[in-house]
């Protein structure tokens, strides 16, 4: 080999070597473990971080980054590893992605740590609207009601949802139930009128 095809092949590795390193750095493992942690800071340095991870998500969110969203929401999440924002907005985000797998993981990952209304009823409308898994979507409602039979959010969405679906008998069962406990509802009355038609 003559001393040009070295200098050629040296050259090509290091130009390798450039790219690779700059992916290296641009990839999202990386820039969550160089993200700042929490240690040596003061409680108002760690809210601080906190909120301007969060706050710069919503910012990407707004501009239409929802990668860089989700990235800055998990360096959020990084700070405080139990906080239901950025986990809300990361699912939030992979369903502008229309990555629904990936907003079902975040929505579960909440779900388990307490039945968020909220939560849970995103969870239902995703595996309708976007998975076109019915049962799911009711399955999820039916266990959030079983955790808490007393809960308004969770008997009026399965009665919307069985409404929704066209299962009578289950959908006038639960808006009966969300009538109870609203008895001035018009919606409630109306979806109730439009079942027994």
């Amino acid at each position: 080999m003559n001393l040009k095809n070295k200098k050629n092949i040296i050259i090509l590795i290091i130009v390798l070597i450039i790219i690779g390193g700059y992916y290296v750095v641009i990839s999202e493992r990386f820039q969550l473990w160089w993200a700042p942690g929490i240690e040596g800071l003061t409680s108002e340095e760690v809210t601080g971080q906190y909120n301007k991870f969060l706050q710069s998500g919503l910012d990407k969110d707004m501009a239409g980054d929802h990668r860089g969203a989700i990235l800055d929401y998990k360096k959020a999440l990084k700070i405080a590893p139990g906080s239901f924002p950025p986990k809300n907005n990361i699912a939030e985000s992979c369903i502008k992605l229309e990555d629904y797998q990936c907003a079902e993981e975040w929505f579960l990952e909440i779900v388990k740590r307490g039945y968020d209304p909220g939560v849970v009823v995103k969870l239902s409308k995703l595996y309708k609207t976007k998975i076109k898994d019915n049962e799911k979507a009711v399955d999820i409602l039916m266990s959030a009601h079983e955790a808490f039979p007393e809960s308004f959010d969770f008997i009026y969405n399965l009665g919307f949802l069985h409404w929704q679906l066209a299962n009578k008998e289950e959908g006038l069962k639960y808006l009966n139930m969300a009538l109870e406990i609203n008895p001035d509802d018009q919606n409630i009355k109306d979806l109730i009128n439009d079942l027994n038609k």
